[in-house]
């Protein structure tokens, strides 16, 4: 009953990387000899995001753990966020590669500068995170995806709009469709930025993003 709710696997990561959100944990699987290799995490952390960066590092979130992880070479680093039950929902990584993730309940979204992400373990620490605050109170951000200028955009499912991270470190707040649609995951490609929408089983995008 781990309930496996995220997957993922890229070119520059060998096996399909997996985050189980019931049982806590996350993990790799090797299609050819069957093995499965398992990174526990502590009773109730809920694993629900989990993105592979360029280098090879795999990233998560632990949604009630109110932590971001990180396995490099088979080693895992856990980081503590700096608000308590903030619920970190989603996490990429920037072309630079810096790390960005949304905090639902800490009605942000934080980042961790490259240098920091893709140094050792021992700076994996809270102060390592930085963080913005959305200016509407109470918006609930969620899925985030980067567009192909490095450009960081997120929903907000509490209040129906989207969010784009501008320079020099502001969120601006962009409404969008119908009320009450609950925006969830985002991707982008060809220039449009898609989101869907859990309680109208809608998919929604914005054209000409950059």
């Amino acid at each position: 009953h781990t309930r496996y709710i995220s997957v993922t696997g890229v070119q520059t990561c060998a096996l399909p990387i997996f985050a189980g959100k019931e049982g806590s944990v996350v993990g790799s699987a090797n299609p050819k000899t069957l093995e499965v290799t398992y990174y526990p995490l502590a009773e109730n952390s809920l694993a629900i995001y989990i993105h592979v960066a360029k280098n090879g590092d795999v990233w998560f979130t632990e949604l009630t753990g109110s932590k971001v992880g990180r396995i490099r070479k088979g080693v895992m680093t856990e980081i503590v966020l700096p608000i308590a039950n903030s619920r970190p929902i989603s996490i990429d990584t920037s072309p630079n590669g810096s790390v960005y993730m949304t905090l639902e309940a800490a009605n942000s979204m934080g980042y961790i500068p490259s240098q920091i992400a893709r140094g050792p373990a021992s700076g994996l620490q809270t102060n390592a995170i930085q963080q913005l605050f959305v200016a509407t109170p109470g918006v609930k951000p969620a899925g985030g995806a980067f567009t192909s200028t490095g450009q960081f955009w997120f929903g907000a499912n509490a209040v129906d709009e989207m969010i784009k991270l501008d320079k020099p470190k502001t969120l601006i707040e962009i409404p969008q469709g119908t009320s009450g649609s609950t925006y969830h995951r985002s991707a982008y490609m060809g220039h449009k930025m898609f989101w869907t929408e859990l309680s109208t089983d809608r998919i929604g995008y914005l054209k000409g993003v950059r």
